[in-house]
């Protein structure tokens, strides 16, 4: 017998594989990094709850950088491997850097790469699920793509996109040639995409090759669907409702921006109200990345404000949003929660890699009650109010798009299918 308590002394520590049993549950190692909004994070842990009711066997790893795991509580008991993450610097708008640690992004990027492969080594997944940019924040994944390659048919990987990859004149890999796209696409056995051909065709827009057709599939817009919640009627959320007339439901995505736009709508709220000769509520969901200092300087402003309310991030945003009489959404994915209603919406874009908010928001804007507001309206309290008011009067007309929202469950079917493939041998 080898002496391996003498070697590994001799050799010093060795990296170890946990050994699985071939009838082990199967594993599915997710990912999602952090970006500047919530959407990645929302689609993936709503995929993973719906996976969960499929295969509830199956044990679900989530990789992420997300500084705030709330939303990882949509899926319930979720495991999440952490990576050391990125913040943006204050003096340079939307330049990130190592959050933490004193070292260069390259340096960074290199640690994660690396911790990622480690960890789907150890994993050993039978499926690799990224709901992100192709190969992950920085190319960061592309290791373990490779590894997991190798592993076919017992390790596959899908890819997940948004509603719309990226803007026209923004680096993607997928819209580079023809022969770069079908390239990129082979590191995948499934390609989806969170959105509907409808409503931005991609194939159409970047000029894709007919033979992605195969490999590529809309699966539906990933909206949430709050079910009641008993802690709605508690919340500081329902007595704004109740007191109100009308309510406004402000929500600001990642929270970048929302320290300004957040002080905006309260400084117009008392004009909206004399504007639409009744009481009018205000529920503002900031985002997670607001900083303290500026949370509580927005609180400072509501205080003595019954109907006034704000929160960071809230497992209730999804109910309110559903009761809003009006929403004003940067134009991110939470506006299709509400697409197929008569909810109004006013939509801004962020001031960061804009074009795929610009081309969404113009979509959006092509049916009833769905407007954009400019950020210069936004930022002035007389043009501000004047447009809110405009659009608490209007009559509300039912949106009837034809779109599916149900994405999350399209997906979870898809990724069963695929687990049982990679066990051809048990069919589990």
């Amino acid at each position: 017998m080898t002496p391996l308590p003498f070697i590994r002394r001799l050799f010093g520590p060795r990296f170890e594989r946990p050994v699985f049993a071939a009838g082990a549950p199967p594993r599915v190692l997710m990912y999602c990094a952090s970006n500047i909004g919530l959407g990645h994070m929302g689609r993936i842990v709503r995929v993973a709850r719906s996976l969960r009711r499929l295969r509830p066997e199956a044990n679900l790893l989530l990789a992420t950088d997300a500084g705030d795991l709330r939303l990882a509580a949509l899926a319930g008991d979720l495991a999440v491997a952490k990576l050391p993450g990125y913040a943006y610097r204050a003096d340079r708008p939307f330049a990130d850097e190592p959050r933490g640690l004193a070292m260069s992004k390259g340096q960074l990027r290199l640690i994660r790469q690396n911790m990622l492969l480690a960890l789907a080594q150890s994993f050993q997944p039978d499926l690799v699920y990224m709901d992100t940019l192709p190969h992950g924040k920085r190319d960061e994944m592309l290791p373990v793509l490779l590894w997991q390659r190798k592993r076919r048919p017992r390790g596959q990987a899908a890819l997940c996109m948004r509603d719309i990859p990226a803007g026209p004149d923004e680096r993607f890999k997928f819209a580079a040639s023809a022969a770069s796209a079908l390239k990129q696409a082979a590191r995948y056995d499934r390609i989806f995409i969170a959105g509907d051909a409808r409503f931005f065709d991609c194939f159409e827009e970047y000029g894709w090759p007919p033979a992605l057709r195969e490999r590529i599939e809309y699966l539906g817009f990933v909206a949430p669907k709050p079910p009641p919640s008993p802690d709605w009627d508690a919340s500081p959320l329902a007595r704004v409702f109740a007191g109100a007339r009308q309510t406004i439901v402000a929500g600001f995505g990642g929270g970048w921006e929302s320290s300004e736009l957040s002080r905006a709508l309260l400084d117009s709220l008392a004009a909206v109200r004399q504007k639409a000769g009744a009481a009018v509520g205000l529920a503002i969901f900031t985002g997670p990345s607001i900083s303290s200092a500026e949370f509580q300087a927005l609180e400072r402003i509501a205080r003595g404000d019954p109907l006034a309310h704000l929160e960071t991030l809230s497992g209730l945003f999804s109910l309110a949003l559903d009761r809003a009489s009006l929403a004003i959404l940067q134009a991110g994915s939470s506006a299709f929660q509400i697409l197929d209603s008569d909810i109004p919406m006013l939509l801004y874009t962020r001031e960061h890699k804009l074009q795929e908010q610009e081309i969404r928001a113009a979509r959006l804007a092509r049916f009833a009650g769905v407007e954009r507001i400019e950020r210069e309206e936004f930022l002035s309290p007389a043009r501000l109010s004047e447009r809110v008011a405009q659009a608490l009067r209007a009559p509300r007309a039912r949106r009837e798009t034809g779109f599916s929202f149900d994405g999350d469950r399209a997906a979870a079917e898809r990724l069963a299918e695929m687990l049982k493939s990679s066990r051809p041998e048990t069919g589990a």
